[in-house]
């Protein structure tokens, strides 16, 4: 909800944080969250190298998506 100020307040640094905890709780859809972050600098410093390994995970993890 952070990501998209959808009922709070829009704080992508906020949306990293809770999608790293979660990816480190192993939720592969926070792990393609966290990488679309890293790919785009949102919240985070753009990492390309970072967002891959992430949607690496989180493809392994069963998100389609990710793994394109």
């Amino acid at each position: 909800m952070y990501d998209s100020g959808k009922g709070v307040p829009l704080d992508v640094s906020k949306a990293a944080n809770l999608y790293d905890f979660g990816c480190k709780g192993g939720d592969a859809a926070a792990c393609f969250n966290l990488g679309i972050s890293y790919k785009k600098g949102q919240g985070v410093p753009v990492d390309l190298a970072k967002a891959k390994n992430l949607f690496d995970q989180a493809c392994k993890g069963g998100v389609r998506q990710a793994c394109d």
